[in-house]
């Protein structure tokens, strides 16, 4: 009888469980013009190099960047091209008074994953 009634229960709100987010299919797909990527390529290998540190956040990952190598107003344009990749991603940049960049990309559970792949020269420091 426990057992029957375990199963009933299982089979009623395993159905209401929120399935795990997944990304969707097309995510990584560029969606930029020929000189909108090009003008990406050059942002992404200057955010890159300024990277000096990256802290594992809840949801998603918080990256030090040297504010010497890295121009505010460049990190803002890479984030804007970015997010025409990766439109579920929340970017957020904060500047410290030591000129430091924080650049925080956050998203639902399994963007973590998202990213690594996403951003593997930026991973790659980080090994």
């Amino acid at each position: 009888m426990k057992l029957k009634l375990l199963l009933v229960l299982m089979a009623t709100f395993g159905c209401l469980m929120a399935e795990p987010w997944k990304p969707p299919a097309d995510a990584g797909e560029t969606s930029l013009s020929e000189a909108e990527s090009e003008r990406y390529q050059t942002l992404t290998n200057r955010v890159i190099r300024s990277a000096n540190e990256r802290t594992e956040l809840a949801d998603g990952f918080r990256y030090v960047l040297d504010g010497e190598t890295a121009e505010p107003a460049e990190v803002i344009e890479w984030m804007r091209l970015e997010r025409k990749n990766i439109p579920f991603v929340s970017f957020s940049l904060h500047l410290t008074a030591d000129g430091e960049l924080l650049l925080d990309l956050r998203g639902p559970d399994g963007v973590k994953e998202l990213l690594l792949l996403e951003l593997p020269p930026i991973r790659a420091r980080f090994i």
